[in-house]
């Protein structure tokens, strides 16, 4: 009973208050890309001071009320204290991904595969104690002539859905992450296909599971056309909008409290006004809506950053944070 009510309050903290999460749970190799981009060696002492600059920032807890946090991070001290108390004394909830990455899945064409089921459980309950309230796991799926493919729809919303199972178990908030990559030169139809496919493919999963909805929030894409499609800089970002609602309400049942979109990629202005849009959009959206965005909070700041510009990232940083909390009530302008 006693993370029942843990569970309720977690969801209640992260769907009624205008806020978003922070996706900061970039693994080493991929801190690595984003500090490359500013000529910082990836260290652990150069990924330490970026999450230390994060857990420093005031004002933080009034646009963010979740931060999903590496394990390196979730067991990295300051001065002898986690850090991730930091964010717990600023009433922003700590959240963990757990998978493990990707691999390649054989017997397809370049398809992936996401690892960490095997010892889920253990590390699940280790994290509870540590401190976190939800976790995060992600697959991926690309579009092609040949994908993606039911081997690779099958093994992924598999083990979506045994996650989603454990984590309630240990007491945790799952965030289910299906992505459906936007490289590519496939339209916003095959977008729109895809998409519906593997949401409604995901819930079907999730309650052979037995997984409580009403526990879990959803992170997906936002409907577009591929990254390489000569249509993508043509199409309103409204049309985005509406087809990415439309998809939503025929796939995603009213017992999911949130969904928390990605941003995919796509750039920090480009999500923030589609985010814009959805919010605007007259259409019956019966969940909150919200953003979980990693790179389009994180990345102008870094730019500012260096290394050594503290005051200036954590002021652009802030920035990001309240465009993205103006764009949840369609109140962002350019």
């Amino acid at each position: 009973m006693e993370k029942y009510n843990i569970k309720n309050n977690t969801i209640q903290k992260l769907t009624n208050n205008g806020k978003g999460i922070l996706a900061a749970d970039e693994s080493i190799n991929t801190m690595g890309r984003r500090l490359n981009l500013i000529q910082l060696e990836n260290t652990y002492q150069n990924r330490t001071k970026w999450r230390t600059l994060i857990s420093e920032t005031n004002d933080l807890e009034k646009y963010i009320s979740g931060i999903i946090l590496c394990e390196e991070t979730l067991r990295t001290h300051i001065n002898g204290k986690p850090i991730i108390n930091r964010f717990i004394d600023k009433d922003i909830l700590v959240g963990i991904k757990v998978d493990l990455g990707l691999d390649q899945l054989s017997g397809t064409v370049n398809e992936k595969i996401t690892k960490g089921l095997d010892d889920l459980r253990e590390r699940c309950i280790e994290y509870y104690e540590l401190g976190a309230r939800f976790t995060k796991w992600r697959v991926v799926f690309d579009i092609s002539e040949t994908n993606p493919s039911e081997i690779c729809i099958d093994h992924n919303l598999n083990s979506l859905a045994r996650y989603a199972a454990i984590s309630q178990d240990c007491g945790l908030i799952p965030i289910i992450e299906p992505e459906i990559l936007m490289d590519g030169t496939h339209d916003i139809h095959k977008s729109n296909e895809v998409t519906r496919e593997i949401l409604t493919r995901t819930y079907s999963k999730l309650s052979k599971h037995k997984v409580k909805l009403e526990h879990s929030l959803l992170k997906p894409n936002m409907i577009r056309p591929g990254s390489r499609n000569n249509d993508l800089s043509e199409i309103p970002t409204k049309i985005i909008a509406n087809n990415t609602i439309y998809a939503l309400q025929n796939t995603v049942p009213f017992l999911v409290p949130g969904i928390m979109f990605l941003s995919g990629g796509m750039s920090e202005k480009f999500a923030t006004i589609v985010l814009n849009d959805i919010s605007k959009s007259e259409l019956i959206k019966p969940w909150y809506i919200s953003f979980s965005f990693g790179r389009a909070l994180q990345q102008s700041a870094l730019l500012e950053w260096k290394g050594i510009n503290d005051n200036l990232a954590k002021k652009k940083l802030i920035e990001m944070c309240k465009n993205n909390c103006l764009a949840l009530k369609g109140e962002f302008n350019l």
